[in-house]
């Protein structure tokens, strides 16, 4: 434990104890924060001394551990790091001493953040692949930081280790083939000294991740042509195109992201006829791209193996096809241009042996950048090719002699992909001559070897190419859960942070804007009617109340947690809302009813005139007068204050029965209440009317202020009053009525203390503390004679009966919000708790003082001895309750309070007596059909109605059968008390039952309108109506089909109560509500005919109609001929035919017709035609009554649409009608309706 760590920490703890204690305590800011930071340093110190206990004993036990001289065990040596790691990190300290030196690096830190954040690229490749080379001659002026390299163009020294180039703002790290092409965990050791990082901070590594070391962006890998010209069997492709897999794969793993690859082949020089080809390339033309870029549009990254390979395979050779199409197309230029016969046949022949190698290399990349299911693997950025050639060593000028090679680049198939070739060439300036003059220039100069395509490729390709931000970061395990676990939790608490903010602030804004609203309401500001304020201002003065009552609450004890967050603004207005409220308070009631005060203590008459007020009126009103006034003057009692002002306003007009007088009743509690922490209203109190009103107290020798003061006296040694809530905590939920019970002087140990007072005889202070201090400390003193014991006996004893007769009488059954808020209640009122019982037992065990009769004569004697020996006993200990020969006894207090006690008899151990238990049964039963109703909620039966009701009737009974015992002479009509508190458990019940009568006429009617409501549509349709419109087949059997059709699933489901089947006759049953008889009459006529309906048409079963009937002519002569074609089916009457003849409907045709006439000539007398076509045309026959069989048809339409008279009429006789219904009638079908 250090000062420097010491110090900081106690800083921050005094900062938050003064900030905190500022904050949440304002009020006692100082002191709690000085107790706090007393605390604090205590801790301390104690922390101290405990730290400095602890290095000494370290010490002691150091010493004693030397004295033992224990052999100290050897620690197993640490292992050997391998020298080529060491190697390499001794390169990288070097090339960072090297960097550290550059002005572009300058004000860097340690030596190991000089590589943070740095590009890194890596050339890779087996041993002669030209990496250092290939480095060297990029012509980006790469310098050494550290390695073996040597910076000379010639022939480099293999690699050993590495070599660390800068290139520009890159760092660019050889490293060996031995290592590339040897031992696989020892590649991957390599690598990892590549990624070592900075130490970062535990919270930065959770909020941003560890620093970054060196960020890869590329792999240069590095691969000899010749291994290609060599034709190598597929076994040997595969070989190096796996090895070079795994370390590429390996890389991958080790920096955990995917890193584009750019395959360099190097020594293309040994392509056959390479330098031919390319010898007189211009110097530009030399250092451009030979090679192509994959475009990462036709990556095929996500692809699996299986169809990896075809589609890599397709996408390289074409991309190695184009190259060969672009050579081939640039060497007629060249060969136009060679002046070398010799060479001439070798130009043209090398792309062709470029072309040889094609599917080999192609093999070799799919091979190496196949991807694997497993693991990530590297990306195929691109393919290259470099080489050398000889120039001269000291060129002439070549002003007048330009390449003049002919470009490619302008070929179609070559716009997707990097080559060389971008310039076009001259024409030629002069003839054979000039060129051998210009050429032997050259030779006369000597050469050297120049590497082709290699600075286009660093500085178009790899330094610029920004692509590594769209290949995937391989996640770390451990890493991505620490910061998703940093992120969550940063989220989350922000999100809390701000979900608190917003609704502390939201609450806070409602708050003040509550409080503007109230105080700037323009009814509070209005003129008083009559000197008394209007309801309006006192709703107004009621809404500022209860702000100014919520902001006084938070100042005194604090905001709640949800308006805090820094946010709480309640304090700033507290102060005006408050003066705000008093000062419109104080106009509207306070200063009427002081004013009333007063003036009724300065006109107090004479005391000795008979309608002089009572003393403890005139005591309360002049204590109340002297309370509200500033200073105040007498110890404060909240409750008589609020009681006086309430009936100094009564007195000023505002009556209890008046809606305004419980609103102004709420604002006087509201200052008796302030009154206790500060007097908000300054009051000035007349001199005038306190004197004149203590003159007349002292003047006065009431009974009444002797009684008072007795109860003073005895009131200040007693323990606070029972309560019904410690008996019964649950009745408020069930009742409603005053908290507090009557006050502890009214109670057995009240009336114990006053006995035992009357029975000293001593002497009794009239004053109360308030009216002694008011006259200076003077108090007038009462003899206690029999007389006046009694009398305050029989004071005391109204006073009692009052007291408990009005506690009881304000109780009430609170009402129920629901059905179900019924059935809860109820439950709780019939259970064995029962807060009702158990009011009726707190108020009878308070009312048991039975009437005792005068002792007799021995009584007498005996009860003498019995006083001498308790006085004897006196003088040992006190006597608390009274002998049993009491002079003074409550009489008529059990008998006034018999109701209670036949309810709950007094002293009793459970309050379900025998007498009892029928009611709470019926309660228990009213309960059960509640919670029925409730669970029915709106579909109410009728039978659970009337269950409620008859459980209600019963519980009614039940209390009649209680009540009948009860006297008529109880005390302030305390049976109807009782009897009413009885009751209105069931009687708030009946509000929820539903009539009975009510639920069945709806319950009815609802059914009904489910019947017809889908019947209106059908009935104003033909046959039903005559109308155009026919009926649909479908629609007729959807509604009358047997058990199927909806009459009858209705009749059935919704109906059944109401109406039954007797002998194939529909009936109403008694279910029928009393006032819907004559819908239930229509109802009944409705089923017939549609029962009739069903049997006609459905007689052969099915859910479809069909019928079928029998016809017989009546022919008028024998030359008539009658004909019908009725769907389908045609028949003829004659003289020769007569039979009858059978028809169906429906049938395979919808047209109904008939014909007559004689054999020669016919003409139609009824035609018609859709499904209902055999029933129009049945109508147009003559009107006939019901089950008449014989039809005739006396009149046709003809062709002008008037009716003509048919001669002779045609008549048809029906043998037999279908299930024998005229259905063919059409009264049949009218006037049925569905209401």
């Amino acid at each position: 434990m250090t000062a420097r760590g010491t110090l900081p920490i106690l800083f921050l703890y005094l900062a938050l104890v003064w900030v905190g204690s500022a904050y949440f305590s304002p009020e006692n800011f100082v002191r709690n924060a000085l107790f706090l930071t007393t605390i604090g340093i205590a801790l301390l110190l104690l922390l101290a001394i405990c730290s400095w206990i602890y290095g000494i004993w370290q010490v002691i036990a150091a010493r004693n551990a030397v004295r033992r001289q224990k052999p100290v065990a050897v620690r197993p040596a640490a292992p050997v790091a391998n020298e080529d790691d060491v190697a390499l990190k001794a390169l990288l300290r070097e090339a960072a001493v090297r960097l550290s030196t550059s002005p572009k690096f300058t004000g860097r830190g340690a030596d190991e953040l000089l590589f943070s954040g740095m590009p890194l690229f890596l050339v890779v490749g087996s041993e002669g692949g030209g990496k250092t080379s290939v480095v060297v001659n990029s012509g980006m002026d790469a310098e050494l930081l550290a390695g073996q390299a040597s910076l000379e163009k010639t022939a480099p020294a293999p690699t050993n280790l590495a070599n660390i180039w800068l290139v520009g703002d890159s760092l660019v790290v050889e490293i060996g083939g031995r290592h590339f092409s040897g031992d696989l965990r020892r590649w991957e050791e390599l690598l990892h000294i590549l990624t070592a990082r900075p130490k970062t901070p535990f919270w930065m590594r959770l909020w941003k991740g560890e620093r970054p070391g060196f960020e890869l962006r590329g792999i240069l890998h590095c691969c000899d042509v010749r291994f290609f010209l060599s034709k190598p069997a597929p076994e040997q492709i595969e070989r190096k195109s796996h090895l070079a897999q795994e370390r590429l794969r390996a890389a991958v793993k080790v920096f955990e992201r995917r890193i584009p690859v750019y395959t360099i082949f190097t020594k293309g020089d040994q392509v056959p006829y390479f330098k031919d080809f390319f010898g007189r390339f211009a110097e530009n033309e030399a250092h451009q791209v030979f090679g192509s870029t994959l475009p990462l549009s036709e990556m095929a990254m996500e692809l699996n193996p299986g169809a990896f390979s075809a589609v890599e395979t397709k996408r390289l050779s074409k991309a190695l096809h184009k190259l060969y199409c672009s050579l081939a197309e640039r060497r007629i230029s060249l060969l136009f241009h060679e002046p070398q016969a010799t060479k001439k046949p070798k130009i043209y022949e090398f792309p062709r042996e470029f072309n040889r190698i094609r599917q080999s290399i192609v093999s070799f990349l799919v091979q190496m950048f196949r991807p694997s299911s497993l693991e990530p693997g590297p990306v195929n950025r691109g393919f290259y090719f470099c080489g050398t050639r000889e120039v001269e060593a000291a060129p002439a000028n070549t002003s007048g002699f330009t390449s003049s090679v002919e470009p490619a680049r302008e070929s179609p198939r070559l716009a997707d992909a990097t080559y060389i070739f971008q310039q076009s060439p001259p024409e030629p300036k002069s003839g054979a001559s000039d060129v051998e003059a210009t050429w032997s220039k050259i030779l006369s100069g000597g050469f050297r070897t120049q590497w082709m395509f290699l600075q286009g490729l660093f500085q178009e390709i790899v330094l610029r190419d920004r692509v590594l931000g769209v290949f995937s970061i391989v996640p770390k395990p451990s890493e991505k859960k620490r910061r998703t676990i940093a992120m969550v939790a940063t989220t989350a608490a922000a999100a809390i942070a701000a979900i608190v903010l917003t609704y502390s602030w939201v609450a806070n804004r409602s708050l003040l804007l509550r409080v503007e609203a109230a105080a700037a309401s323009p009814a509070i500001r209005a003129e008083l009617q009559q000197g008394l304020p209007s309801h309006e201002n006192l709703t107004a003065l009621e809404q500022l109340r209860q702000r100014v009552e919520e902001l006084s609450s938070y100042q005194r004890d604090g905001a709640p947690i949800r308006m805090r967050a820094g946010l709480y603004a309640g304090n700033q207005v507290t102060d005006a809302a408050r003066a705000a409220y008093f000062k419109h308070f104080n106009r509207s009631l306070l200063d009427k009813a002081h004013g009333t005060l007063a003036t009724y203590l300065s006109a107090l008459p004479n005391p000795a005139l008979p309608d002089a007020p009572p003393d403890e009126a005139v005591t309360n009103r002049l204590k109340t007068y002297v309370m509200i006034a500033s200073p105040r003057g007498c110890e404060l009692d909240s409750g008589l204050v609020s009681r006086e002002l309430r009936g100094a306003v009564q007195t000023e007009g505002l009556r209890e029965a008046d809606p305004r007088f419980a609103v102004a009743g709420q604002q006087i509690d509201f200052y008796s209440k302030e009154l206790e922490f500060k007097n908000p209203v300054s009051l000035d109190a007349s001199a005038e009317a306190r004197t004149h009103a203590l003159d007349y107290l002292k003047k006065s020798s009431s009974i009444e202020r002797v009684y008072r003061a007795l109860l003073a006296e005895i009131g200040r040694d007693l323990p606070a009053a029972e309560q019904l809530i410690d008996l019964s905590p649950d009745y408020p939920k069930v009742l409603s009525g005053p908290r507090q019970a009557p006050a502890a002087i009214f109670s057995e140990a009240g009336w114990n203390k006053l006995h035992a007072r009357l029975e000293s005889g001593k002497p009794v202070s009239q004053n109360d503390p308030c009216i002694s201090s008011l006259q200076g400390g003077a108090t007038n003193v009462d003899e206690l004679d029999v007389q006046v014991q009694n009398q305050i006996v029989d004071l005391y004893s109204r006073q009692y009966l009052e007291a408990w007769r009005s506690y009881l009488s304000q109780f009430s059954v609170a009402p129920y919000a629901s059905a179900q808020d019924a059935a809860e209640k109820l439950e709780l009122l019939s259970s064995y708790r029962s807060p009702l019982l158990l009011l009726f037992k707190f108020v009878s065990d308070h009312t048991n003082y039975p009437r005792q009769e005068p002792p007799t004569q021995v009584e007498g004697i005996v009860g003498t001895l019995e006083q001498i020996k308790e006085k004897l006993k006196s003088s040992i200990k006190k006597v608390e309750a009274p002998p049993p020969d009491v002079r003074f006894t409550l009489g008529g207090v059990d008998s006034s309070f018999l109701p209670v006690h036949t309810v709950v008899p007094p002293k009793s151990l459970v309050v379900i007596t025998e007498k009892i238990a029928p009611y709470t049964d019926a309660l228990a039963a009213l309960r059960t059909s509640m919670l029925a109703i409730a669970r029915a909620s709106t579909n109410v039966d009728a039978g659970i109605s009337a269950s409620a009701q008859g459980a209600a009737d019963q519980a009614d009974m039940n209390v009649g059968k209680i009540t009948r015992g009860f006297p008529t002479d109880a005390v302030g009509a305390l049976s109807g008390v009782v009897e009413r508190l009885l009751k209105e458990p069931i009687v708030k019940a009946r509000e929820h039952i539903p009539d009975a009568g009510k639920i069945g006429d709806g319950k009815f009617i609802l059914a009904l309108q489910n019947l017809c409501t889908p019947l209106r549509t059908v009935l104003n349709k033909y046959p039903f109506s005559s109308t155009d419109s026919d009926l649909s087949l479908q629609e007729f059997s959807q509604q009358f089909a047997p058990e199927s059709g909806h009459v009858w699933k209705t009749q059935a489901s919704l109906l059944a109560e109401y109406t039954a089947r007797e002998k194939g006759v529909w009936k109403s049953t008694p279910a029928v509500p009393r006032q819907q008889q004559q819908r239930a009459s229509d109802l009944i006529d409705f089923l017939n005919r549609a029962q009739q309906v069903s049997d006609a048409f459905f007689s052969e079963g099915g859910t479809s109609p069909r019928i079928s009937f029998v016809v017989r002519p009546k022919l008028a002569n024998p030359d008539q001929v009658i004909q019908l074609q009725i769907n389908g089916r045609a028949r003829e009457f004659s003289r020769s035919s007569q039979l009858q003849q059978q028809f169906s409907w429906p049938g395979a045709t919808t047209e109904a017709i008939g014909r007559t006439g004689t054999a020669g000539f016919r003409s139609p007398f009824s035609s018609h035609d859709g499904p209902w076509a055999l029933f129009r045309m049945f109508a147009d026959a003559e009107k006939r009554p019901p089950l008449e069989k014989l039809l005739e048809w006396k009149k046709a339409r003809g062709a002008s649409g008037q009716l003509d008279a048919i001669e002779p009429p045609v008549q048809l006789e029906i043998v037999e009608f279908p299930a024998g219904i005229d259905i063919f009638n059409p009264s049949f079908f009218t006037n049925l309706r569905c209401r």
